[in-house]
């Protein structure tokens, strides 16, 4: 083998500990031969941890530097880690590898255990680790490089007779190891855990000379050094070996079974009766981490083998339908904090005999909650954060009527900390025109790192509130009932009833439902900003920052910018911002000016919305220009759209928005009705010119370039 193809260790300071003999030597002398300063840490005890001598780590040290190398002796315990890792420091002033190795053994079936045995096993094993770990982590986060090795053991893998102290010392050692791995990834800390097999003290009351002679200690010293050298990236992974084998493992994880719905509770008879497939091995997948994907794999290969992104980007749900009637607009209604009694135009959306009865527009979530499962990715859903919702209102939902909604993935991210899957859904009526849009923003923490894209130009950018005072400020004390009204309309998880859960996931109680804080901050825009008419309300935006408590106060603070109303939402308890860069985009009232009023026909704010959701920095490279539609309805009022495919990702602006500065290259006038037409590809551009339907003025060779977005993105 070339010597440049070598692995390495020159400069870099390593602790072995129980070196004096077996693997811990082995490792020791291998390092040193490869170049490292080695620190050969022994007690000198016994296999029971009986006694101590400096002989055995003396010894070692005298091998390593008569064939060359450099090596100190320390002769501590590992319990004091501090004293292992200060002789590296004093000797060598840095420490770079740590392979936690020393360990002892006291097997006794488990009837005869004692404390004592099982006291000092875990003492030198899992504490003597953390200790000797802990000791080196500050060095290793402020140089910004380190490997670790944690020794498990079959016994802790798949249990052994008579090793149950040893065992769950050394599964222990596993988790320890899972743990430093996220940790430790944002400074180069790598953790990894070793099941070694090979003959040494421990095992040679166990396994009969022949075998150990098969099972050298030499053969499980590569597997380290590599794992500990610099250019492994391995991370978080488990790795048994012995022989010359190697393997990783991995946990396995059956589909399972959902025993709790609307309809009834999980209870002991439906675990009974859904066991078998509960244990059934048959579809089962691999995972390694708890929201079910290897979200720190050894490689970007292995990653993307668990988390299968194509999978779910192709994934085609399937349609839902939800039946509104008035009983559950109105129960919604109730559930965001409408109260008639003291906002009486709030009495609209609570009455059915009221003679603008209507929904709130965020009601448009309930139908929208589709998703039983996120294909392609596996996850434990306490994992699962709720990042962003928008809501688009094309036409208000009606009071009574069958809806179907149907789901797709628009993305999913890779945000470093997690997976960020971006999920649309269309809700139309049961004849087919489009209702809503909504958008989920869902976060799984620890799903990232899988080398998929960190942004979607499809993907609006964050939308911060304006400086200076806010044009409207209100505040409002929560029902402490809230969260129980509000999973009445279709959101049971029992995270917002059940305190016993809520502590599961780290809560002290209940929390609110982030989507009732969201309607309840529309309502709150709503109700100070547009004179309690829903109607005008296009687009809720929102971004979910901190849980709410039912019973606290919501105080949401309001920004009036033209057609858009900037919000944020805080906790007044708390001084914590819990809804963040929301906005809500509104159409002018019909006592507005005509010329700035939208289009009557919904087809064409549809038309623009899809140029929208399809524009990109690749299509505004190509365009480089700005233009405006000026569409006349059938009633002879004028709007102008403006498609700016000049300044970043490119932006659609409605009718009424405020465009200082932007300069239109081309301008486009033509009819509502002419304009959906293109859209349906029902007229030619050309014709349609010739025709005199569609005047050009401007710079009109820009206009053919807009011919893309008709005939894919915008197309009906």
């Amino acid at each position: 083998m070339a010597a440049a193809s070598l692995l390495r260790f020159d400069e870099r300071v390593v602790i072995v500990t129980g070196a004096g003999n077996g693997l811990g030597r082995e490792y020791a002398l291998a390092f040193a031969k490869r170049g490292a300063r080695v620190v050969v840490n022994d007690l000198g005890g016994s296999v029971s941890g009986d006694g101590s001598s400096n002989r055995a780590a003396d010894t070692v040290v005298d091998e390593i530097r008569a064939a060359g190398g450099t090596a100190v002796a320390n002769y501590d315990s590992v319990v004091n880690g501090q004293a292992v890792v200060d002789t590296a420091i004093k000797a060598f002033g840095r420490v770079d590898v740590v392979v936690n190795n020393a360990g002892i053994l006291r097997d006794r079936s488990f009837s005869k255990m004692t404390e004592g045995d099982w006291d000092i096993v875990h003492q030198v094993h899992l504490k003597g680790s953390f200790a000797v770990s802990r000791a080196a982590w500050p060095h290793m986060r402020k140089q910004k490089y380190g490997r670790i090795i944690m020794t498990a053991s079959t016994a802790g893998i798949y249990g052994n007779f008579g090793q149950a102290n040893y065992s769950a010392a050394k599964l222990g050692l596993v988790g320890l190891s899972n743990t430093l791995a996220y940790e430790g990834a944002k400074y180069n800390i790598h953790c990894n855990a070793l099941v070694p097999t090979a003959g040494s003290r421990l095992s040679a009351s166990v396994m009969p000379e022949d075998y150990a002679n098969a099972m050298k200690p030499e053969y499980v010293a590569p597997v380290v050094l590599f794992l500990c050298h610099e250019s492994c990236e391995a991370n978080r992974g488990v790795y048994e070996t012995g022989a010359g084998w190697v393997a990783a493992l991995k946990w396995q994880r059956t589909e399972g079974a959902k025993l709790q719905s609307a309809e009834s509770s999980i209870s002991p008879e439906k675990v009974r009766d859904v066991w078998d497939s509960i244990n059934d091995f048959a579809t089962a997948s691999t995972v390694d981490s708890m929201n079910g994907t290897a979200s720190l794999a050894a490689s970007p290969e292995a990653n993307v083998q668990q988390f299968d992104r194509k999978q779910a980007l192709s994934h085609r749900f399937p349609t839902t339908s939800y039946v509104v009637s008035p009983r559950n607009a109105a129960l919604y209604a109730l559930s965001v904090g409408c109260n008639p009694s003291a906002h009486p135009e709030e009495l609209r959306y609570v009455y059915e005999g009221h003679s603008e009865f209507g929904t709130l527009p965020t009601f448009a979530v309930i139908p929208a909650q589709v998703m039983t499962g996120l294909p392609g990715l596996r996850f434990n859903p306490m994992q699962l954060l709720h990042g962003e919702q928008s809501v688009t209102i094309h036409r208000p939902l009606p009071t009574e009527g069958k809806l179907v909604s149907q789901a797709s993935f628009v993305d999913i991210l890779d945000k470093g900390r997690g997976a960020l899957a971006i999920l649309k859904v269309e809700t139309r009526a049961e004849a087919g025109e489009l209702l809503v849009t909504n958008v989920f923003s869902l976060f799984i923490r620890g799903l990232g790192n899988f080398g998929g894209p960190s942004t979607n130009d499809a993907i609006p950018g964050n939308v911060p509130v304006p400086q200076g005072a806010p044009t409207h400020v209100f505040s409002e004390k929560t029902p402490t009932n809230l969260a129980a009204l509000y999973r009445l309309t279709g959101d049971v998880n029992p995270l917002h009833i059940d305190p016993e859960m809520a502590k599961v996931a780290g809560f002290q109680q209940p929390i609110l439902h982030g989507l009732c804080t969201y309607g309840t901050a529309a309502r709150h825009v709503i109700a100070q900003c547009l004179g309690g008419d829903a109607s005008r309300v296009h687009v809720v935006r929102g971004r979910f920052a901190a849980p709410v408590f039912p019973g606290e106060t919501l105080e949401t603070s309001m920004w009036v910018r033209s057609s858009r109303i900037h919000f944020q939402t805080r906790v007044v308890e708390r001084d914590e911002v819990v809804l963040s860069h929301g906005y809500v985009d509104i159409v002018p009232s019909s006592s507005s000016n005509p010329s700035a009023s939208l289009p009557s026909k919904p087809e064409v704010v549809e038309v623009f919305e899809r140029m929208q959701a399809n524009l990109s920095q690749e299509l505004v490279r190509q365009v480089n220009a700005v233009f405006t539609f000026a569409l006349k309805s059938a009633q002879g009022s004028d709007s102008r759209w403006v498609v700016d495919l000049k300044s970043g990702a490119g932006a659609i602006h409605p009718p009424g928005a405020q465009l200082e500065g932007l300069k239109v290259d081309t301008t486009l006038k033509l009819s509502e009705d002419d304009f959906v037409k293109l859209a349906r590809g029902q007229l030619n551009a050309m014709q349609a010119f010739m025709q005199n339907k569609l005047k050009v003025s401007g710079n009109m060779m820009l206009a053919q370039k807009l011919s893309g977005l008709f005939q894919t993105q915008a197309k009906l």
